[in-house]
């Protein structure tokens, strides 16, 4: 059977028309080349060109030939890509799955540390939603997930790295930002940005207003917390954010007030059962553990990370 080499000289010549061409567009010597072209002749028992001059012509059955020659050789190329992808995700690449609000907050600056700790590192990030999440790590290849807690799925370990306080997002002009302390009336007097009834924080807001006898004013309704804040940048109404969305999504024309009554979120690393941890995901996780403990702030220029 003849060798890879053997049919990459025979394509090389069939798309230049020479053998001089064909050693230059391989980077090999013309003897080579034109060896390689006479072992491949005398194994499948027919010339392939007809000499004339330095240029070469193609005869009927090398044609014939070159199509199914090109096809085995583009899939030997795709296996080798497809090797090295294989390569570089088990050594080189860290695959995150993380909800919107910690995608645009702390995985961002954590990817930025480590990228000057290991510059050749690759990330592949996967930002899914809470409902989402729990199909996703049944079937997909991933080092390390973020999820609010608790997270409840068969096939992962879980570990929390800390308690995440809530605050009040509010726009400058509104009211409220000029009293000094809050009330759950004050909030409820507001326009107020919700999230979807069937996210976790959703559920904890509307049984916390209703033991205290009280119902928010929604008046838009999303799936993300940064969303959310996003739509408080634009001054249409208030709404209750996890400190990191809040510091991440916050700019001159917004507010953020601490709520104390809310209780902290607890979060939490996912990582899939009996899988090793790479040395990538264990410094990721410190990184996410240590901006969590230290708050507001690890979004300024002046935090360093602990080695």
């Amino acid at each position: 059977m003849s060798t890879t080499s053997h049919l990459r000289a025979f394509r090389a010549v069939m798309e230049t028309g020479a053998i001089t061409s064909a050693a230059a567009a391989l980077r090999r010597a013309q003897p080579q080349i034109s060896r390689s072209i006479a072992e491949l002749e005398a194994e499948i028992g027919f010339p392939l060109f007809i000499r004339a001059g330095r240029r070469v012509a193609p005869t009927e059955r090398a044609i014939k030939l070159y199509d199914e020659v090109c096809r085995a050789l583009d899939g030997l190329d795709r296996v080798d890509h497809v090797v090295d992808d294989l390569r570089r995700q088990a050594s080189d690449e860290l695959r995150i799955l993380a909800p919107s609000h910690a995608a645009y907050s702390i995985v961002p600056i954590a990817m930025a540390h480590m990228r000057r700790e290991q510059p050749d590192l690759r990330f592949a990030l996967e930002i899914v939603s809470r409902n989402a999440l729990g199909a996703i790590v049944t079937y997909r290849n991933f080092d390390i997930g973020i999820a609010v807690l608790p997270f409840d799925v068969l096939g992962v370990r879980v570990e929390e790295i800390g308690q995440v306080p809530m605050t009040i997002f509010m726009p400058r002009s509104d009211p409220l930002a000029r009293k000094k302390s809050l009330t759950a009336a004050d909030i409820c007097e507001r326009p107020f940005i919700a999230l979807a009834r069937n996210t976790p924080l959703r559920t904890t807001l509307d049984a916390y207003f209703a033991r205290q006898g009280l119902r928010l004013n929604t008046i838009v309704e999303t799936q993300t917390v940064r969303a959310a804040c996003e739509l408080v940048n634009r001054s249409i109404g208030i709404t209750i954010a996890d400190v990191m969305t809040a510091t991440a999504s916050h700019s001159a024309q917004t507010l953020i007030r601490p709520w104390p009554e809310m209780p902290p979120s607890p979060l939490g690393l996912i990582y899939p059962v009996g899988a090793p941890q790479t040395p990538a995901a264990q410094r990721f996780a410190d990184l996410l553990a240590q901006m969590v403990r230290a708050g507001p702030e690890a979004f300024g220029p002046q935090w360093k990370p602990k080695d």
